[in-house]
């Protein structure tokens, strides 16, 4: 026997614990959803305070963090320490596909072929399983190979090796590995919420800490929100000239990946009439396009080691943070004179038509 559940291309791929439960929405459907919570950044970890932290120090901030209240998505958790009394990994993945859920699990990536630290080191990390064949003894998983190319891909694990994984699993050190989860989609009538746009491009452009809307904010006192972001990638820039730090390319690839949210954003506003000024799409196709570059220079950086690369680089992250502060604030005040604005006091939301 033998079923496999559909994986769909995310928007969003720097980072699994977004392209993964993305990959399970079909985009026709769930895209107002997304352009409508993927417009917030903030530092999750302080480069001031520690030049070699994390290297994930650039992120979306979603008010629904780890996607736990999306309206597209039915979530239960499973603490992972069921599969270590119980070692019945294959059987339950049987169930759950069955049942058309896929499984957002953590596993030692010591025991996958495709992953960054197979036989080098035990070192949890992410996967969404879509499937199996029982005939073959494998397992359908969507996660990153790390053989010569570097890929979000379907990755093809022999039953044992995926169960090893599992069961192995060592969370003791990291806590937010220490939950796996069963996500099945929803059928539900997604819509924009513009109220919800205007918010976050607004707290955006303040730099306000939007944590503050929905929970105790002690883990993001140090983060910065927003426009501010762009003293963090500064900060960077200038760690790495004086050979403070290493070179990374996540940031820039998750600034890539903002700007190109912002493009699909105006586009689906204007195509569905919410703003009418076809010709404002140009600065964010730049911004996208600049982003891009700079994604790029840092790849060629951190093959090069060329000073002069990073020396380019910090005019245009200037130039980059002056353009979308103009762009943006124009377009909320379009998004703020439009007629789709429901009253401040409406709990309601807008339902605009699909996408063509």
């Amino acid at each position: 026997m033998s079923k496999l559940l559909p994986i769909y291309e995310p928007i969003v791929k720097s980072y699994k614990h977004h392209a993964l439960k993305l990959a399970m929405m079909d985009k026709e459907v769930n895209f107002p959803w997304v352009i409508s919570n993927f417009i917030q950044l903030y530092t999750p970890y302080n480069l001031f305070d520690d030049p070699n932290c994390d290297y994930h120090f650039l992120d979306f901030y979603l008010l629904s963090k780890n996607d736990e209240s999306s309206p597209w998505l039915e979530i239960k958790n499973i603490h992972n320490l069921v599969f270590k009394r119980n070692q019945n990994v294959i059987d339950f993945m049987h169930k759950a596909i069955d049942d058309d859920y896929y499984l957002y699990l953590y596993y030692d990536a010591y025991y996958l072929p495709h992953s960054y630290s197979y036989k080098k080191e035990h070192s949890p990390t992410n996967i969404l399983i879509h499937g199996y064949n029982e005939k073959d003894r494998l397992v359908y998983g969507y996660d990153y190979s790390y053989n010569g190319i570097y890929k979000l891909e379907v990755q093809q694990i022999d039953y044992d090796s995926f169960e090893q994984s599992i069961i192995h699993l060592d969370y003791s050190n990291d806590s937010w590995a220490e939950y796996s989860q069963m996500c099945r989609p929803l059928t539900v009538n997604q819509m924009v919420d513009i109220s919800m746009i205007i918010m976050l491009l607004t707290d955006y452009l303040d730099a306000y800490p939007s944590y503050k809307r929905v929970k105790d904010g002690s883990y993001f006192g140090n983060s910065y929100f927003g426009i501010e972001v762009y003293k963090s990638l500064k900060h960077y820039l200038e760690l790495l000239k004086c050979n403070k730090t290493t070179g990374n390319i996540l940031p820039f690839s998750i600034l890539w990946e903002h700007k190109r949210c912002l493009v699909h954003l105006f586009e689906y506003l204007y195509r569905n009439g919410v703003v009418h000024r076809q010709e404002l799409l140009n600065p964010f196709r730049i911004l996208e396009e600049q982003a891009f570059n700079l994604r790029n220079m840092m790849l060629k950086f951190m093959l090069t080691k060329k000073e002069s690369l990073i020396e380019r680089m910090i005019p245009i992250v200037d130039a980059i943070e002056q353009c979308e502060r103009s762009s943006l604030s124009l377009l909320v005040q379009l998004l703020n004179q439009s007629e789709f604005l429901l009253p401040r006091n409406s709990s309601d939301q807008l339902s605009i038509p699909s996408f063509t």
